[in-house]
């Protein structure tokens, strides 16, 4: 779990807390605090495998995240958090077929009297998922086709952002980049 927030100056990976430099300065945690990135590629993130089977993929990986239901746990803090930035909007980048905002969104409501919107982005988007989420959610989950890499359009966007099991598609520099990005747009970062 990495957070980056420019508020409070600082990156969080896993229990351990680096404090932030200036901006324009680069840091390096010593390298006995280093969690290392693994960096994996998936077939369906490549650009030439077809959108439909890209899709497929995509849906099935969504049908996981509602069977499981496996980030119920983070919603306590997850509350927390976005209480903490004052904010209610999310932007969920590497949202896939729309990751598990189906039922955080849901339970965040009922469970924790704290209604969001989100918005769900991708370099690949699954159009008829996000359209799903979008009708199925009473449009409290939306979504941008135009994004691209999100963490690069980012920037146009408000709200706190996350991202679910996705992290480790990032090459090292983009993933700096992402990071960088929450960092000097003043939204706090959530990689789950």
């Amino acid at each position: 779990m990495i957070i980056a927030n420019q508020r409070y100056g600082r990156i969080s990976m896993g229990c351990v807390t680096f404090t932030l430099k200036q901006k324009d300065e680069s840091y390096s945690p010593p390298d006995s605090y280093l969690m290392r990135r693994v960096e994996l590629f998936e077939i369906h993130d490549h650009p030439l495998f077809p959108a439909c089977l890209r899709d497929v993929t995509t849906d099935a990986l969504q049908a996981l995240w509602d069977f499981s239901n496996a980030y119920k746990p983070i919603l306590p803090l997850l509350r927390n958090t976005l209480a903490r930035v004052g904010s209610r909007e999310i932007l969920d980048l590497c949202s896939g077929g729309g990751g598990p905002w189906f039922r955080l969104v849901r339970d965040l409501e009922s469970e924790h009297h704290f209604p969001i919107s989100v918005c769900l982005t991708d370099k690949y988007p699954n159009k008829e998922a996000f359209e799903r989420a979008l009708s199925s959610s009473s449009s409290k989950i939306g979504f941008d086709l135009a994004t691209g890499p999100g963490y690069r359009s980012a920037g146009r966007f408000g709200g706190f952002r996350t991202m679910f099991s996705s992290f480790h598609h990032f090459r090292a520099t983009d993933a700096r980049e992402v990071l960088a990005n929450a960092v000097d747009s003043r939204k706090g970062n959530r990689h789950l």
